[in-house]
């Protein structure tokens, strides 16, 4: 019978295309790497709505990813460290993801060093610059103080870093239903803050107290309340563990599909 032979020379044919493969590799670790991520930030937010009661928006957008480059073939799911306005993400919530004492916050710190009466507080009964909500702290829906009492705090206790905001003697006096003017005109008297552990009030708790009129009288509560050490919170966020399992899942599907849209786009 007779027969054809045929031989062919696949080797220039195999380098070419193993070149053209191990030159697309790092571009599509890279696309994988942002994948994955985007797909851990998107869990870990959904976890912080299942293990959290009501997170913020603040909280929920506190993620973000860094992403990765063919020349860096890293990606990172990362909290936010710094903010125009509030509290850093990474510092209120990494005691949620590691547990142990939050670090302060910005409100407490202002009313630690622009308030003179809490920080005599401080000194002479010894308590940290940690508040807690009382009883007279007005919340919002997410458990937070409304950023108007915590003004009208500052305001009334000279706290505020614009000396015009704070108020006047004659506004305090006014305020509190004494006579003023040159009429004596006394004014229906309103709430008042005041900073509890000192001198009269040094049989309350120590914080920032509110006083409000009640016939005739007056009615106090506990607004904001000094601790004598760190508040203490357990692990609730499974960060690590949230990532692993994603990466788990996804990583060999996410590396195939990037590698075949890298080649496929290849020239």
């Amino acid at each position: 019978m007779a027969e054809i032979k045929v031989e062919l020379d696949t080797s220039a044919l195999s380098a070419r295309l193993q070149d053209q493969v191990e030159r697309q590799i790092p571009y599509a670790t890279s696309r994988a790497l942002n994948a994955i991520a985007g797909k851990t930030q998107t869990a870990l937010k959904d976890k912080m709505r299942e293990v959290f009661n009501a997170p913020t928006d603040y909280t929920l957008n506190s993620l973000y990813v860094q992403r990765s480059t063919k020349q860096n073939l890293e990606a990172q799911v990362r909290f936010k460290d710094a903010t125009s306005k509030g509290t850093p993400a990474a510092k209120y919530l990494s005691p949620e993801v590691s547990g142990g004492g939050r670090s302060v916050k910005r409100f407490e710190r202002t009313l630690a060093y622009n308030v003179g009466r809490v920080h005599e507080l401080m000194q002479r009964v010894g308590v940290t610059s940690y508040f807690v909500p009382g009883a007279g702290a007005q919340l919002d829906g997410y458990g937070n103080m409304v950023r108007g009492q915590f003004s009208k705090i500052l305001s009334q206790l000279g706290g505020q870093n614009d000396r015009y905001a704070n108020e006047t003697p004659r506004s305090r006096d006014r305020r509190e239903g004494k006579a003023v003017g040159v009429n004596k005109v006394r004014a229906r008297a309103q709430p008042r803050y005041f900073v509890a552990g000192l001198y009269k009030a040094r049989h309350l708790a120590p914080g920032i107290w509110i006083r409000t009129p009640l016939a005739g009288g007056w009615s106090i509560k506990p607004v904001l309340l000094e601790t004598k050490a760190a508040p203490q919170y357990a692990s609730r966020l499974p960060f690590f563990e949230t990532a692993q399992d994603v990466f788990e899942r996804v990583a060999a599907d996410e590396m195939q599909t990037a590698l075949d849209q890298a080649l496929g786009s290849a020239r």
